[in-house]
């Protein structure tokens, strides 16, 4: 069974194909808090893909453990009542949806499906708690819908625009919800008044949250990039140093190897210098003595 983390990619210097200009030009963030390069987003995600699922297995786990508490705390205060009965579908749709996102997050999931798993995860719970909270009091409904779009809005780690719609959805149904039951105006006051604040405060942080991941993300990829320059313009001026063993005679050049190559050759392969045919006024005297200067002096 492959679990997630085998499905994440390591950037390391050797594999990174984006120069430091490029990335400097994709690492722009958008309004919604996402890299303007879908490339450069694909790669954050993938890198905290591990991190999101420890966090998602962590609030199906919690919502399993409330739902369990609350059923159990129905029946111990008012008995297998009809009511009771009739909200065991929501619970059970709760508990096993809940249970198939834990299992889904332990096998290879791209970016992607992570996100829409946990959109349609938290859509099919929301429509399961309107239901529920249909036959609750507006009090009890006002404090469940304030905290499911906190978490919503806040916690949930999933793209910040599918983050920020499914809270809104989620804040609008459930106004709609208690304006329905038609509570006290005090009551319904104070409720609008803290859902807003719950959505607003929670989406504004989780944005900050979105974009100041993502700028240490590119920092930290642009200081990689400058290693690797560094570190090869250093391999670049230590190429020549050291101690070589050359001929006494023919002047070649020993390599790690062993193999002998010409001092030419050897400086062409280790190092950027090229060289180009010419010949020093006392080999034209040895070799060509009609042409060298000194006999044209004579």
């Amino acid at each position: 069974m492959r679990r997630v983390n085998e499905n994440i990619a390591i950037f390391t210097p050797a594999t990174m194909d984006i120069t430091e200009s490029q990335l400097l030009r994709v690492s722009v963030i958008e309004y919604w808090g996402c890299f303007a390069s879908s490339d450069l987003e694909e790669r954050f995600r993938s890198q905290c893909l591990v991190d999101d699922s420890k966090t998602a297995n962590f609030l199906a786990l919690l919502y399993i453990f409330s739902t369990v508490v609350f059923a159990c705390v129905d029946w111990a205060l008012k008995g297998v009542t009809p009511t009771f009965l009739i909200l065991i579908v929501p619970r059970s749709v709760i508990l096993l949806s809940s249970t198939a996102l834990i299992l889904r997050l332990h096998y290879a999931i791209t970016p992607l499906m992570f996100d829409r798993w946990l959109l349609g995860w938290f859509s099919l719970n929301l429509l399961m708690e309107l239901y529920f909270h249909s036959t609750r009091m507006a009090s009890e409904t006002a404090v469940f819908g304030i905290l499911f779009v906190w978490v919503l809005s806040s916690l949930v780690p999933m793209r910040f625009s599918y983050q920020a719609g499914a809270a809104t959805v989620a804040a609008l149904a459930f106004m709609a919800l208690i304006i329905g039951k038609k509570p006290e105006p005090s009551l319904l006051a104070s409720t609008l008044i803290a859902w807003m604040l719950a959505l607003t405060v929670g989406l504004v942080c989780s944005r900050r949250l979105h974009r100041a991941c993502r700028q240490s993300f590119a920092a930290h990829l642009l200081e990689r990039e400058t290693g690797v320059l560094l570190e090869a313009t250093l391999a670049q001026l230590r190429t020549l140093e050291g101690i070589l063993s050359i001929c006494a005679a023919c002047k070649k050049i020993r390599e790690e190897d062993g193999a002998w190559v010409g001092l030419d050759e050897y400086v062409t392969d280790h190092s950027a210098a090229r060289f180009s045919h010419g010949m020093c006024p006392d080999c034209i005297a040895r070799l060509y003595p009609n042409y060298s200067p000194q006999s044209r002096k004579s």
